[in-house]
């Protein structure tokens, strides 16, 4: 009675870790939304196409990989092991049977035994690689890759000016609409945005994006892109780790001629701020500043 008491039991717990790893396994949509969404140019993904892949992209995109395998490991075990106990439980007295499920229950122990094994030589490796800064528990966070290019101060008197009225902050909209985007601004991009206005000229002061045209809530709701203009996981969107608040953390300069004034106001007023040239503008962010995990 004893032993089928523990059998009973034995089985009951491999198929609950069976249940909450397939479970598990299903909720990460795909390898690119797990836990570090990719935020690169990789074709068919959500990712920015105006930001180039870094090693270190890679090793985000690795370590969702990982997760994502170990998760089904852990599912093919916990069904095999689930197997066997039911074989051990109703083998009526059969040696074969009997003998049977007790090595499909070894050959999962055994298959998940690798499985952890293989977990820890890969964080190993990856401590090792990256001189103790990375590895499996810990967030990996990826410097951004360098502007594509900013000119020197000084070298802004070229290209057109449009004629957008100027508002009472100082700044242009291209269109005039994008003025209503003030108000989603999060605090740490309006105090960038004031005291950039005093640095440059006013030239460099069109701004062409904070959030969306299509409300912020919106896209971050029920992204869909088109209408939605950025990245699902864009700093105009909060990144990955502040989308609860509806706030952007990112605005686009449309005077790209001025790359070098925007760049250099951006980082005189937050040394850690982000500045990249998107072709027809200049996109300067605070969002991995913040701790939302964008650019």
């Amino acid at each position: 009675m004893n032993r089928r008491f523990a059998l009973l039991f034995f089985v009951a717990f491999s198929a609950v870790l069976f249940l909450s790893s397939t479970f598990s396994a299903s909720a990460a949509s795909s390898i690119w939304d797990g836990r570090y969404p990719v935020s690169c140019n990789i074709p068919g993904t959500v990712a920015n196409p105006t930001t180039p892949c870094t090693l270190c992209d890679g090793l985000r995109l690795t370590v969702n990989v990982i997760d994502f395998l170990t998760k089904v490991a852990l599912a093919i075990a916990g069904a095999m092991v689930a197997y066997g106990g039911f074989r051990l439980m109703t083998s009526g007295g059969s040696d074969s049977i009997y003998k049977e499920g007790k090595q499909i229950i070894l050959g999962a122990l055994i298959g998940l035994a690798i499985t952890l094994f293989s977990w820890v030589i890969v964080n190993t490796l990856l401590s090792l690689l990256s001189s103790g800064s990375m590895n499996l528990m810990n967030p990996i966070t990826c410097t951004p890759p360098p502007p594509s290019f900013i000119p020197p101060v000084g070298s802004s008197a070229l290209g057109p000016v449009t004629n957008e009225p100027a508002t009472a902050s100082g700044y242009r909209y291209s269109p005039t609409s994008i003025g209503n985007q003030v108000v989603d601004a999060s605090p740490a991009l309006s105090s960038l945005l004031n005291c950039m206005q005093s640095k440059l000229p006013d030239a460099a002061k069109r701004i062409t994006s904070i959030s969306d045209s299509q409300t912020i809530q919106k896209c971050i709701d029920t992204y869909s892109r088109p209408p939605c203009a950025h990245a699902q996981y864009s700093c105009h969107y909060g990144g990955t780790k502040c989308r609860s608040q509806y706030k952007s953390y990112g605005v686009d300069f449309g005077e790209e001629q001025y790359s070098g004034d925007i760049g250099s106001a951006a980082k005189a007023c937050n040394s850690r701020a982000f500045v990249y040239v998107e072709g027809d503008h200049v996109h300067v962010s605070v969002g991995m500043a913040e701790g939302c995990g964008c650019n």
